[in-house]
C-alpha cells in the first residue's frame, strides 16, 4: 500500500463521503493524472485517483484512464 497512514482500506475521503473503495493494486500514472486534471490529493495514496477520475469523469472515463495492476 503506497501511504500506508491514509492509504488503508476501505478508504474513504472527506470530499466524497458517500464513496468508498476498495482497491488491490498500483497505480502507475497517479501524479500524471493529478497533474492533467488538476487533481489534489488528500493522501500520498495512489489509488486515490480513482475516486476524484470516478466523481469527475464517470465510469467509463474513469476505467480508461487508470494505468497499473490489479
Amino acid at each position: 500500500i503506497v501511504d500506508s497512514t491514509y492509504g488503508m482500506q476501505p478508504m474513504k475521503l472527506h470530499r466524497y463521503p458517500f464513496s468508498v473503495l476498495t482497491c488491490n493494486g498500483e497505480l502507475y500514472n497517479c501524479r500524471r493524472l493529478a497533474k492533467q486534471y488538476g487533481f489534489e490529493y488528500e493522501t500520498g495514496s495512489d489509488v486515490e485517483c480513482i475516486f476524484h477520475l470516478y466523481q469527475t469523469k464517470g465510469i467509463d472515463e474513469c476505467v480508461k484512464n487508470l494505468d497499473g495492476v490489479f
